[in-house]
């Protein structure tokens, strides 16, 4: 069987910089989103993570956007989330309490 697609597309500009996901987000991808995140954070923007494609979305994946989300507010700076209403990141935040990382 093979592994699930998974894609990570990164959109820059001087002022925030754009993260898509598309597919599955867990043990074996997560630490491909912390090493975009964590190049985002060095340049000094904001950032938005766009999940609206993201199939998935495990605890690994939770923990990198909860690490992220407070770095970049120790930083000065923004971390948003973008997902689909009815979609698998959407249900963990909510499951989770952690609305507060989806972009208003």
């Amino acid at each position: 069987m093979l592994p699930p697609a998974f894609g990570l597309i990164v959109r820059r500009s001087p002022l925030r910089h754009v993260i898509r996901i598309d597919g599955e987000i867990d043990v074996a991808t997560a630490p491909a989103l912390r090493r975009a995140l964590a190049a985002a954070g060095v340049e000094g923007t904001d950032v938005t993570v766009d999940l609206t494609h993201t199939t998935f979305l495990d605890s690994c994946g939770l923990n990198v956007l909860l690490d992220a989300a407070g770095a970049a507010e120790r930083s000065g700076h923004r971390l948003d989330v973008l997902c689909a209403e009815a979609g698998a990141a959407r249900r963990l935040f909510a499951i989770t309490h952690t609305e507060h990382l989806l972009a208003a």
